[in-house]
């Protein structure tokens, strides 16, 4: 009878064998709860059955302590313990190369553990002429749109860990075309429940950004673009297109993805006070009289956050407010 309760779930013999044992230990997070974060160097040498003993005590201790959440990270190089901890009631959170991510939840109420991030970020980088007639686009290689006939779309692509997005406009069409660009604003967001990979919520930006005048010059009506080159193994062509031809495709002439783009070329326009042209301009009032909107669109200003490290917000307006309001 001993063998057969003697399992990891923890009977008293396992237990006292585990108060023998090198315990396992986490560090304490500000939730309440513990992360557990193996070392491939120390625990490697533990067995499995070892390890889900000194687990199974280390999960009674923390119940006592009235401890919440419980991750344990698990490296590739001691992926053998992932089962007796499974068989002690974690669950798999999330996977990183090098690493695996299981959570229990202590308490006899719903877990209040937060999910894996769920959205995916992508930009396109939209980048008008001097005229603010053309605009750069591109025909990729491979993926979704390669097969379709003279489709063309905006430079652009994922954003990477770590980065902001506005750098990711500028660095994917810097990488796509070989064109240097600076941000100006975000001037359009689509935002999808279906498509995204894994389940995930896909958000598309679509930032206006302005030629480098250190990279290529100034820029004016009369200016001849920049030649794009063509990042050789993902884009089979970069060009500057008629911007109202492409707006007036068969691709764009309706739908979401032409109404992205056809605001984000209005807000590009108005920002330099360029005469807009066809529904727009039929809008406008003298555009051209009325002169540059720099308050279109958002635009990004870094500050330090709560953590004393900088951190981006995107503003419409003016400028951002950083002070509280005198009192009246």
């Amino acid at each position: 009878a001993d063998e057969e309760g003697g399992g990891l779930h923890g009977s008293s013999a396992s237990i006292c064998l585990a108060e023998a044992m090198e315990a396992l230990e986490g560090k304490e997070d500000r939730f309440g709860g513990v992360t557990v974060t193996l070392d491939p160097a120390k625990h490697a040498r533990w067995e499995p059955a070892d390890f889900g003993v000194r687990l199974a005590a280390a999960l009674e201790r923390w119940a006592v302590q009235g401890k919440g959440g419980i991750w344990l990270r698990v490296p590739s190089q001691v992926a053998n313990v992932i089962d007796p901890a499974i068989m002690l009631g974690f669950e798999f959170h999330h996977a990183q190369p090098g690493y695996v991510m299981l959570t229990k939840w202590l308490p006899a109420t719903p877990s209040s553990l937060p999910v894996y991030p769920h959205h995916q970020v992508g930009v396109g980088g939209l980048v008008l002429d001097g005229s603010g007639k053309r605009v750069l686009c591109i025909q990729e290689r491979s993926g979704l749109t390669a097969g379709m006939v003279d489709f063309w779309k905006l430079p652009g692509g994922l954003v990477d860990p770590g980065e902001d997005l506005c750098d990711a406009a500028v660095r994917e069409v810097r990488e796509e075309t070989g064109i240097q660009t600076v941000f100006e604003c975000v001037a359009t967001v689509r935002e999808s429940q279906s498509g995204g990979p894994f389940g995930c919520t896909d958000l598309y930006a679509v930032c206006v950004l302005r030629l480098s005048e250190e990279a290529h010059g100034p820029q004016s009506a009369g200016s001849t673009p920049p030649a794009p080159s063509p990042q050789e193994s993902e884009i089979a062509a970069a060009e500057w297109r008629d911007v109202e031809e492409l707006l007036s495709s068969k691709y764009y002439a309706k739908g979401l993805y032409g109404s992205l783009l056809r605001t984000a070329c209005d807000v590009a326009l108005r920002r330099r006070g360029l005469p807009r042209s066809g529904a727009a301009a039929a809008a406008a009032v003298n555009a051209a009289a009325i002169g540059p909107d720099k308050r279109l669109g958002l635009v990004r200003v870094q500050m330090k956050g709560l953590a004393g490290r900088p951190e981006s917000m995107y503003f419409a307006g003016e400028q951002p407010l950083t002070k509280a309001a005198s009192k009246l």
